[in-house]
């Protein structure tokens, strides 16, 4: 079977480079491969890491508008702190939906949810001119949704960045 190849040194010589060419494309192929994966998970870290600052700039900036929301209920202008807390719900929700998944993270989502609630319902109640309306109870459900955003943004921005890269 293999006489050919003795039989004719040409063909010999040429086979046996072309079987080193395979060997050493097969092995930059798969090291291609490895840096590849690598350079895929590096992204997917800076994606994540992205994410997070991300999440903690929306909760920085909505913790702001919580309080010109109580300023805008301590003033009596319901009907412009209802338009602003509208837009900051979608903060408070992604904030919620950041939160850990143990019991003490639970629990402030549930009581922050409870917050959203007293706060649009209050608004509601105000804008109405209802005798329910109490602008201490939105102003303190405001202050509950404050402290819940101001925690969670300490705890994404207090958690560690994990590199971009790696060494190769």
């Amino acid at each position: 079977m293999w006489r050919w190849l003795s039989s004719n040194d040409v063909v010999a010589a040429v086979t046996w480079i072309g079987t080193i060419a395979g060997g050493i494309g097969l092995a930059l192929t798969y090291w291609q491969v490895r840096r590849a994966r690598t350079a895929a998970e590096a992204a997917s870290r800076a994606v994540r890491s992205l994410r997070r600052l991300n999440s903690v700039g929306h909760m920085a900036y909505s913790y702001s508008q919580i309080e010109l929301i109580k300023r805008l209920v301590q003033d009596g202008q319901l009907a412009p702190a209802q338009s602003v807390f509208h837009s900051v719900k979608r903060s408070i929700v992604a904030g919620c939906q950041a939160a850990g998944n143990d019991q003490a993270s639970r629990d402030r989502v549930e009581q922050a949810t409870r917050n959203m609630v007293a706060v649009d319902l209050e608004l509601a109640y105000g804008i109405d001119a209802s005798e329910r309306f109490s602008a201490l109870t939105a102003v303190r459900a405001l202050i509950g949704l404050g402290d819940f955003l101001s925690q969670l943004e300490s705890e994404l921005s207090g958690s560690e960045v994990e590199p971009a890269h790696e060494n190769d």
